[in-house]
C-alpha cells in the first residue's frame, strides 16, 4: 500500500496525472481507496434510441436485498442509475437489467445482463456507462455498450 501511494506521489509531482484526475488508488484486494476529486458513486446510463417506450426492471445485486424495481423509459430519453458508495472503498454490486425484447404485441421473451458501472464524481448520464435500447429489426430490441 505504501508502494503504491509513493508511486501515485510521483505521478503527480511530474504532471503526469493531477489532483484531480486521481480519483483513486488500488489496493492489493482489488478495492479502491478515495484520492483528492475523488468518485462517488457508480452510474450507469440508458438510452432509448426506439421510437417505443420500454419497459424494463433493474436490481442493483447486494445479497438478499436484491429486489427488481421496474422503470420505462420514453422514446429519445436518457435515464441514470447509481449507486453512492458508503466508505472510502469504491466498490458497488453489480447493476443488472431484463426487458421484453420481443416488441410484438402479445409476445414477451425477456432478455437480462449485468451491466458494467463507471466510478463517477456525480449521478448523471454524462459521468455513467452508457447502454442504447435499439431495435435489431421490426420485431426485436436489445441494449448495446457504447463507446464511452
Amino acid at each position: 500500500m505504501k508502494k503504491l501511494k509513493e508511486i501515485a506521489s510521483i505521478l503527480l509531482s511530474t504532471g503526469v496525472i493531477t489532483s484531480t484526475n486521481l480519483a483513486f488508488i488500488a489496493t492489493p484486494q482489488g478495492s479502491a481507496i478515495a484520492g483528492k476529486g475523488a468518485n462517488q458513486f457508480a452510474v450507469v446510463c440508458l438510452i432509448n434510441r426506439t421510437n417505443i417506450p420500454i419497459t424494463y426492471r433493474f436490481k442493483w445485486r447486494r445479497g438478499k436485498y436484491n429486489k427488481w424495481a421496474k422503470q420505462v423509459i420514453k422514446p429519445g430519453a436518457r435515464r441514470w442509475h447509481s449507486w453512492t458508495y458508503k466508505s472510502r472503498y469504491r466498490s458497488s454490486p453489480k447493476f443488472d437489467i431484463k426487458f421484453d425484447y420481443d416488441i410484438r404485441p402479445g409476445r414477451n421473451k425477456t432478455k437480462s445482463y449485468s451491466l458494467v458501472r463507471y466510478q463517477a464524481p456525480a449521478e448523471s448520464c454524462k459521468y455513467g456507462k452508457k447502454y442504447v435500447f435499439r431495435k435489431r429489426d421490426r420485431s426485436f430490441i436489445d441494449l448495446f455498450s457504447t463507446r464511452n
